[in-house]
């Protein structure tokens, strides 16, 4: 049965807006919200806090529990495209 729901995914549309979810930016900014600091999709939670957890040695779960709004796969997503950014930079 799980094999025949992805098929109908894909027919109903689902599927298309699926992916698409995946691959839209975990981050957002507005003026409207905390005067343009960016924030994960969605919430009022700066980035930078995810960062300030980290280099404080906590760990993605602790910040994780501290911040609901926050879901694990913008935590993924943040920290793939900083990867990503810095990587191509050095390159």
């Amino acid at each position: 049965m799980p094999n025949e729901i992805i098929p109908r995914l894909r027919l109903s549309g689902l599927f298309s807006k699926v992916e698409m979810m995946s691959k839209a930016s975990a981050i957002s900014s507005s003026k409207d919200v905390l005067g343009g600091t960016p924030v994960f999709e969605g919430t009022r939670v700066p980035v930078k806090t995810l960062f300030d957890y980290l280099e404080s040695g906590d760990t993605t779960e602790s910040f994780l529990n501290q911040f609901p709004s926050v879901t694990k796969e913008q935590v993924l997503k943040v920290l793939e495209e900083s990867k990503k950014r810095l990587l191509s930079s050095v390159a």
